[in-house]
């Protein structure tokens, strides 16, 4: 289900926040008022959101976000990282059928912030047809894949 608002639908501490470069955390913020979630970011490495109540049954999701282009030094469309150590635990939790990825696509030129659900197991349909898992380059984590916009976001 995809959902779109404007920037200008955004409060004054999320405009802030976008100001400030902090897109990642006023995404969650979007995906937990949009789907009815609990923005839950520090509890577990692997989503960022969950339901309001709290069992290993609820509903997770992690929230993925990128702009339309990356910006005016590297002018290249932007891209969703999903890590796989986190696809591995949002696989397993899906399992009851309650794991979510939600992506967020900020586009600045066309004053629209899109919001598209995608299930683990189409995440992991479009890893393996665009190759694989990729070493990251990060000590944070080892393996991802860079998703482009249209793979995930209607648009």
């Amino acid at each position: 289900m995809t959902r779109t608002r404007t920037f200008d639908d955004l409060t004054r501490g999320q405009r802030r926040k976008v100001g400030r470069g902090d897109h990642g955390e006023v995404a969650e913020e979007l995906a937990s008022e949009a789907y009815g979630l609990a923005h839950a970011a520090h509890e577990k490495f692997w989503y960022d959101v969950r339901a309001y109540e709290h069992d290993d049954r609820a509903t997770k999701g992690e929230v993925k976000s990128c702009h339309r282009t990356i910006g005016d030094s590297y002018p290249e469309a932007g891209r969703f990282r999903v890590r796989r150590d986190q696809h591995r635990s949002l696989t397993v939790s899906n399992a009851h059928a309650t794991a979510w990825y939600i992506f967020v696509l900020f586009d600045e030129d066309e004053n629209r912030i899109t919001l598209q659900r995608r299930r683990p197991p189409t995440v992991t349909r479009l890893v393996e047809e665009r190759g694989g898992w990729n070493h990251a380059g990060h000590a944070e984590f080892e393996y991802q894949h860079k998703l482009p916009i249209d793979t995930v976001i209607d648009v």
